[in-house]
């Protein structure tokens, strides 16, 4: 193709701001990138076929809805160049930035150009094919230095009691003279205080969200977005009724007794959107940083009773299906739900439907004694096996269980690991002049202590196990394993750790009445040995 005709192709301006580019010494506005990018287009002849704006995302997240807009309009042949001001404005990735040049472009036949670093994938040159590459990387690890600097200030914020969520708690306001500090707002605050003094009282929080729901009080997100004016410009998505879980979820937030809480979950990478628990002992808890909503009688007889229902629950009925058995339609956990039935132990319904009601789905309500028989008839079934079969059932939970004896191993690494790194930012943070002597000399103190306590754990983990491999060899396992599996075929009883080793997941179906009989489909999914092979059963209790 002549450079005439590219000329003539039509081509999508991209542009990008995130709050990480405007600590840079250039200025890289959205304006600024739209004077380059037009001028170099008018330049060259080039029709602009649109411009494609994302202000405010990062560039390690791919997920930007223009930059995706984009894509789409070069999937369907509307746009055939691709101009930015420089490469990280079309992302911070290396990897998926030579990606997008090297594949995604050339396949579709898109013509990419980076205007400040002179990168035009028409001209491929060894200049081209070097500077591309060490820029992504640069650009990358820009990313990762900005996060880091980022994080270590937040973590520094954090240990000091600063509250550095984008919103205040319910209950709460930002204060005006200082954004890091919460404030009691009247409004929230008195429900909170209410619903607390209602918990003391004896209320569940499903009679507390009925009670809330009925005298139209917002919801802590309705609340949220008609007091936030930054919200005004976005569409509701948040929950319009409360919920028990919601309830629930509040009487134990001990945000409210005054206490900061932060630092509960930890994202792997600064590319990574996933995020995981952490511990609580690696949470940072503050005390008695803002005035609290609830005193500390009334949060202790409010935990009792909740602690008193838990237990009583826990004592009597036990639910082995609890995260095995899925709702087919909508795919939420089966909970236990109240029976009139004399001598039944309970009723299993879909979590989705308590929740929100037929508006989400239906009942899908089945008798938890007759989804036990089903499942164990299923599992006698499934256990006469060929010797090949139970060679096959054999090693997968040989591989189960040391994978399972890995994992205190594989977590106390990672804590240590994260110890270390507290440790070796402490250093980094007390040499950049972050944290003063004292706090330096108490935070090491701690997290050397911690350290020790953790290798001590590691080190008596590697001797038990080491203690139970020599004692119990690989010939006993597989003899145990083997009596095991052959007691399966006449199996008497279900247990939780039985079910979690062969049992993927179990869909239950909405039940139908014909004839005078509830007919109801369950789908059994086996781990072994056969993975991922469904198992039906229709049954029909009167």
């Amino acid at each position: 193709m002549a450079a005439s005709d590219l000329k003539r192709n039509p081509c999508a301006l991209y542009l990008r701001l995130s709050k990480e580019d405007e600590t840079g010494m250039e200025s890289t506005s959205i304006e600024t990138q739209r004077k380059i990018l037009r001028e170099y287009a008018e330049k060259n002849g080039f029709f602009i076929y649109d411009e494609y704006v994302d202000d405010g995302y990062t560039g390690t997240d791919f997920n930007r809805p223009a930059f995706q807009r984009m894509l789409r309009d070069v999937e369907n042949g509307r746009i055939q160049i691709v101009i930015t001001k420089d490469l990280s404005r079309l992302g911070r990735n290396s990897g998926r930035i030579n990606v997008l040049m090297d594949e995604y472009f050339p396949e579709h036949q898109v013509r990419y150009i980076s205007v400040s670093e002179g990168i035009d994938t028409a001209e491929r040159t060894a200049a081209n094919s070097i500077v591309a590459p060490v820029q992504n990387l640069v650009n990358e690890l820009y990313a990762g230095d900005i996060s880091r600097k980022i994080q270590a200030a937040f973590d520094i914020k954090r240990k000091e009691g600063a509250y550095i969520s984008a919103f205040a708690p319910y209950g709460y306001r930002k204060d005006p003279k200082n954004k890091n500090h919460l404030l009691v707002d009247e409004a929230s605050g008195t429900v909170v205080k209410r619903m607390f003094a209602m918990a003391k009282e004896g209320y569940n929080p499903s009679q507390i969200a009925d009670r809330f729901n009925g005298e139209g009080i917002l919801t802590p997100s309705q609340y949220r977005y008609h007091t936030n004016p930054q919200l005004a410009t976005e569409h509701f998505r948040g929950a319009t009724e409360w919920k028990s879980t919601n309830i629930n979820k509040m009487l134990r937030n001990e945000i409210y007794l005054g206490h900061t809480l932060q630092g509960k979950t930890c994202k792997p990478s600064f590319k990574s959107k996933y995020c995981y628990a952490k511990p609580r002992e690696e949470w940072v808890v503050v005390r008695n940083t803002h005035e609290p909503l609830v005193n500390e009688e009334t949060w202790n007889i409010v935990r009792k009773r909740m602690q008193s229902h838990t237990q009583k629950r826990e004592k009597g009925f036990v639910n082995l299906f609890s995260g095995l058995a899925k709702c087919a339609d909508c795919g939420k956990n089966m909970s236990t739900a109240g029976t009139r039935k004399k001598g039944s132990a309970a009723n299993l319904s879909c979590g989705g439907y308590k929740l929100g009601g037929r508006k989400y789905c239906t009942n899908h309500t089945i008798d938890y004694d007759v989804l036990y028989q089903a499942v164990l008839t299923a599992l006698r079934e499934q256990m006469h096996l060929s010797e090949q079969e139970k060679q096959r059932l054999l090693q997968a939970l040989l591989q189960d269980e040391k994978r399972q004896e890995g994992f205190p191993k594989i977590e106390l690494e990672r804590k240590i690991q994260s110890m270390g790194k507290k440790l070796e930012q402490l250093f980094e943070d007390k040499y950049d002049g972050l944290i003063g002597q004292e706090q330096f000399t108490r935070l090491h103190q701690r997290y050397t202590k911690e350290l020790t306590e953790l290798e001590e754990k590691q080190r008596t983990l590697r001797e038990s196990q080491g203690a139970r491999k020599n004692f119990a060899g690989e010939k006993q396992r597989h003899e145990q394993l083997c009596r095991r599996i052959d007691a399966l075929a006449d199996l008497q009883a279900l247990d939780s750790e039985l079910l979690f080793k062969l049992i993927e997941r179990i869909e239950i179906h909405q039940g139908e009445y014909m004839e005078g009989e509830k007919r109801q489909r369950i789908d059994i999914w086996f781990r072994f040995p056969c993975q991922q092979k469904a198992m039906e059963l229709t049954f029909a209790p009167k």
